[in-house]
């Protein structure tokens, strides 16, 4: 009996050691979303920018990093992550880019209540993903609501080509994507003569 006893024990502390291990293993990778090098405009000082917080997809909202499949499913990697929440890395990198693109200052809602802007940016992402060759995939559309003149609203997609099929390329990949969309929305911000 006291064999016994001690079989179990030992058949306990086995399966113990074992289940412990499961749970451990290396941490995900975490990536950080660059901010691409771009020249900066001429200082403007009438226009003053508010962007609402990007708006993403309920997956690509999660620490995990999202791939798009082609049969339209999404498969989230449990090894790579955002380094922060994506939503809040994509609108600072994001408004960085618009400051940069269009010479304004741009400020993320809420704004001080001493900030008067004159013009409105929101950004809704349909799609906001890897697909399955790395690339960075961006569909939705943007708001550009002037104070002085009626609002534009266009629809974007944009795919830009990865380097490698890594997470880091994708990461510079998603970056170059929103300097691009940048570009689309200052040209919607530009008074129109």
């Amino acid at each position: 009996m006291h064999t016994h006893q001690l079989a179990r024990i030992g058949l306990l502390l086995l399966l113990t050691g074992t289940l412990g291990a499961c749970g451990s293993g290396p941490a995900p990778s975490r990536y950080v979303l660059p901010a691409p090098v771009v020249v900066d405009k001429p200082p403007v000082t009438d226009v003053r920018i508010s962007l609402t917080e990007v708006r993403l997809p309920g997956y690509a909202r999660n620490a995990a990093i999202s791939t798009l499949r082609p049969d339209g499913t999404v498969e989230e990697s449990a090894d790579h992550e955002w380094a922060s929440p994506p939503v809040e890395a994509v609108s600072a990198v994001f408004a960085r880019l618009l400051a940069a693109e269009t010479g304004a200052t741009v400020m993320q809602r809420p704004t001080p209540a001493a900030y008067r802007p004159n013009v409105r940016v929101a950004v809704v992402f349909d799609v906001f993903a890897r697909d399955a060759q790395g690339n960075a995939v961006m569909e939705g559309q943007f708001t550009v609501e002037h104070a002085d003149r009626a609002f534009v609203v266009q629809r974007f997609a944009i795919a830009n080509a990865t380097e490698t099929k890594s997470y880091a390329s994708y990461m510079q990949a998603t970056s170059d994507g929103l300097a691009a969309l940048a570009t689309r929305i200052a040209v919607a911000i530009k008074p129109t003569g």
